[in-house]
């Protein structure tokens, strides 16, 4: 009897153990879900920047080479 008891309070730490690995590891991944949003927008931006500055550039050599 005594061992059983042992067995389910080893157990239920484990339990317990899981449950706060889990937790953490969803917190994680959330950062990692935000982060990754973040670096999205980013890039997104970035790459519209370069579009705009392609359009002048190629506005400008238009107006240059017509000289």
């Amino acid at each position: 009897m005594l061992e059983l008891e042992s067995e389910i309070i080893k157990y239920k730490q484990q339990v317990n153990d899981l449950t706060l690995e889990r937790e953490a590891n969803h917190e994680k991944l959330q950062e990692l879900f935000e982060e990754n949003a973040q670096l999205q927008l980013l890039t997104k931006s970035a790459l519209n920047d370069n579009t705009v500055c392609d359009i002048e550039s190629d506005s400008t050599e238009d107006v240059d080479g017509g000289v």
